[in-house]
């Protein structure tokens, strides 16, 4: 999606996955407020506004990052307890946030889902329960 404007985005997409996209008013407002709760993952929520879900494999990060990142998240914490200012905040998803991106999108794991069958068969377990246990309405 390109150039975000209030109220939405100027451009979305017109369909997804074959079907059509719901109006951009559907979609989250970059310029509205989103609350932040946390449970046992965050989340974020705007309204009734349509959201992804994002999944990695276990092999994702190679283990030796992981070690280094926890090990050094570990002792940042310890460093800057809560509550933060935003400044504070800023910097720990600069330092944490930011690393584990951009080491996703290296693509060092098996990648196995870049193999035809396998990323069919998992959009498949995604898709089986669409319209039967997954429910939203539409305004």
């Amino acid at each position: 999606m390109s150039g975000s404007k209030e109220g939405g985005f100027s451009n979305p997409p017109k369909s997804l996955g074959g079907q059509e996209c719901p109006p951009s008013n559907q979609f989250l407002d970059p310029f509205s407020p989103v609350e932040q709760h946390r449970h046992r993952l965050p989340h974020w929520q705007q309204g009734s506004v349509y959201y992804f879900v994002t999944w990695r494999l276990a092999d994702a990060l190679p283990r030796e990052k992981l070690t280094q990142w926890r090990e050094q998240h570990a002792i940042w914490l310890g460093l800057h307890p809560t509550p933060w200012t935003s400044e504070v905040e800023a910097e720990y998803h600069a330092k944490f946030a930011e690393t584990i991106d951009k080491w996703l999108d290296a693509g060092e794991g098996s990648c196995v889902l870049r193999d035809p069958v396998l990323a069919r068969a998992v959009a498949d377990a995604l898709r089986y329960f669409d319209g039967k246990r997954t429910f939203w309405t539409r305004s």
